[in-house]
C-alpha cells in the first residue's frame, strides 16, 4: 500500500517549484512544500472485528516514508465506508491537535 497526502490550500503550495528541482529554487518554498505533504509505503490489513463499513485499518510496518523517523512505524486508523458522489470510500477523519487546529480527512477508493 502506498500513500500520497498532500494539502490543498494554494497559500502552501507555491507554483514556483518543480519538477525537477533546480538550482535556483527557493529553498524556503520546497520546505513549505515538504511541510505539508507526507508520503508512505508499506503492509495494509483490516483489524480483526472489524466490519464491511467501520473498523480499524492498519498501516504497516511502514517500508519507507517521506519523514524518516515514521520509516518501520506502523499506524492504526478507525475507518468508515462513505458515499460520495456515486463513488464509495474508506475514509477516516483525524484532528491533529499537536500541531494547532490541523485536521485531516482522507478518502481511500479501491482502483481497479
Amino acid at each position: 500500500m502506498s500513500a500520497t497526502m498532500s494539502a490543498t490550500d494554494p497559500e502552501v503550495r507555491p507554483l514556483s517549484v518543480g519538477w525537477p528541482p533546480k538550482t535556483n529554487d527557493s529553498t524556503s518554498d520546497w520546505a513549505l512544500v515538504g511541510r505539508n505533504s507526507f508520503s508512505y509505503a508499506g503492509r495494509f490489513g483490516v483489524k480483526p472485528g472489524s466490519s464491511k463499513t467501520q473498523g480499524q485499518v492498519v498501516h504497516g510496518p511502514m517500508e519507507v516514508a517521506s519523514v524518516p523517523s515514521f520509516a518501520g512505524t506502523t499506524e492504526t486508523r478507525n475507518y468508515t465506508v462513505e458515499k460520495r458522489g456515486g463513488l464509495t470510500y474508506l475514509a477516516w477523519h483525524v484532528a491533529l491537535d499537536d500541531v494547532g487546529d490541523l485536521r485531516a480527512d482522507v478518502y481511500w477508493r479501491r482502483i481497479e
